[in-house]
């Protein structure tokens, strides 16, 4: 054998593949046939033959030829339009071809051939009666009315033309248990049924299920639903406790139990966490069916509990229909045993040169209730404020200027933990704002010298004043004195005289100085 590439136009390519066979007289086997059946207007025929060997085993069959001899006929005529091939690696084989409905019983055989043509065996010829095995469709739309407790249910007639009538099948939703309610078939015509064989307190789904006239029942389709409401609700549970498990860091619940009854189902255990008033929305803990009356409980997502965080449980029982009883509350607060975070920050200036303003950023821990301030002074004297949590500031009036002052924040919970301080910078008491000027400034020569009077500065932190002197208003002015005493609104110059002018300058306990006032010259 040889087989040559050609392209489009039937030219050779000058590629090729060529093999040698010797013919030798083998013994084929016959076909086995496994299934036969009609399925509406086709027959589906299935045979079975061995994987291809190889060649080395003289298994050299290629292909299959269905036959079919009609009751009614008397020879066989074939059915296949084209060869059933034989592949490797297939053992199972099937051919479906259309049928003439009016045929209702006949013989089929498959014939195995070999790569020559010439050999050939031909299986035992099986004699069926077509029967339509075909499936009827599944039955989607089903309506349902509660009437006087019964359910009354219709349905569309089927379009389906081999279909002969209906059936009823009926699922308990809680129990799982299935019921066929009818004993015969539901006419076509009439697709209706009536059931009055319910219990209250339970779920049931209805299918409609069409039945063939060769008795073949279609899948089941969309059910039905109704719920028979029941009369009671289950009993609550009683007694609710939760102990806490420091070691494992888990929240251990019990409580005591209900009779479970037919009805009875699952206990539903709920958690929510909130901080003073504001509760958050319960959430199921147990994920999936609960009939014990203990439970525990490792924290959201498994990971555990907040500290000092309150949590608040509840645990109702509930029924098959879904029906809960009242619920059973029990709150729990795990223990504080990790110091809060510290403030974000601290902060200290001089406000108005005489008084020190603190503040500070919040702790990001949700248990803290209170701030301890603590003001160190140089003297290594230590003094502790509290403030509430909503008061992240400090006004602290009782500093002397001068001296230096350290100060740092912790965040207190309500355990009492403590967390590490926050520190501020060192504040250095210092007025940086100057006295103001000095006004109505008087200089008048006496027989002891120049006597000049001024008025009282009034700035709160003053120390005391300067008196400058010079032979010009607008000349260089020499100062007179050291700082008098706050309490001295006078000095006599004893080397003044008459055409000399005169000012007088504040200073305050920070060593900042006034601008100068007005020059005054003295007079006779």
């Amino acid at each position: 054998y040889r087989f040559e590439y050609v392209n489009q136009r039937g030219e050779s390519t000058g590629h090729a593949l060529s093999d040698e066979l010797e013919i030798r007289p083998v013994d084929v086997q016959p076909p086995d046939i496994t299934e036969i059946k009609r399925l509406g207007r086709d027959v589906s025929v299935r045979w079975e033959y061995p994987e291809p060997g190889g060649m080395d085993d003289d298994d050299i069959v290629i292909r299959f030829e269905l036959y079919m001899r009609p009751e009614t006929e008397d020879n066989f005529v074939r059915v296949t339009e084209e060869s059933r091939l034989r592949l490797v690696d297939q053992t199972e084989f099937e051919y479906r071809f259309n049928v003439d409905p009016e045929i209702e019983a006949a013989e089929f055989t498959v014939e195995a051939i070999d790569i020559t043509g010439k050999n050939r065996m031909i299986a035992e010829p099986i004699a069926v009666e077509l029967l339509d095995e075909m499936q009827p469709n599944p039955v989607l739309e089903v309506y349902s009315t509660v009437v006087d407790g019964t359910v009354e249910l219709t349905w569309p007639v089927s379009s389906d033309p081999g279909v002969a009538g209906y059936h009823v099948k009926r699922i308990n939703a809680q129990t799982q248990d299935s019921t066929y309610l009818t004993t015969g078939l539901i006419d076509v015509s009439d697709p209706t049924f009536t059931d009055r064989t319910l219990e209250p307190g339970y779920h049931y789904h209805y299918f409609i299920i069409a039945e063939s006239e060769t008795g073949v029942r279609s899948e089941l389709g969309n059910p039905a639903i109704e719920n028979i409401i029941a009369v009671n609700y289950p009993d609550a549970p009683s007694g609710l406790q939760a102990t806490i498990n420091e070691e494992d860091r888990v929240i251990e619940l019990g409580w005591q139990g209900i009779d479970h009854d037919t009805l009875f189902n699952t206990y539903v255990v709920l958690r929510r966490s909130y901080t003073g008033g504001d509760k958050g929305a319960f959430s199921q803990v147990n994920d999936g069916r609960l009939t014990d009356t203990s439970l525990v409980d490792d924290g959201v997502a498994a990971e555990g509990f907040e500290e000092g965080m309150f949590y608040e449980y509840g645990v109702t029982a509930a029924n098959r229909q879904g029906l809960r009883s009242d619920t059973i509350f029990v709150v729990k607060q795990m223990p504080l045993l990790t110091p809060p975070e510290p403030p974000a920050s601290v902060r200290a200036s001089i406000d108005d040169g005489n008084r020190v303003q603190l503040n500070w950023g919040a702790s990001s821990s949700t248990t803290v209730t209170n701030y301890h301030v603590y003001k160190i002074t140089e003297e290594a004297d230590t003094t502790v404020t509290e403030r509430s949590r909503g008061r992240r500031y400090l006004q602290d009036d009782d500093v002397t200027m001068g001296r230096v002052y350290r100060y740092h924040v912790t965040a207190v919970d309500s355990a009492g933990n403590e967390s590490e301080p926050a520190y501020a910078e060192e504040v250095v008491m210092r007025d940086r704002t100057p006295p103001p000027s000095i006004r109505n400034v008087q200089a008048v020569e006496t027989d002891d010298g120049v006597r000049i009077t001024w008025e009282p500065s009034p700035a709160r932190d003053l120390e005391g004043y300067v008196v400058k002197r010079a032979t010009l208003a607008n000349g260089v002015y020499d100062t007179l004195t050291d700082v008098l005493p706050d309490d001295n609104e006078e000095w006599v110059d004893p080397e003044g005289e008459a055409g000399l002018w005169y000012r007088v300058i504040a200073v305050d306990e920070s060593g900042n100085r006034s601008r100068p006032g007005s020059a005054r010259q003295a007079r006779d």
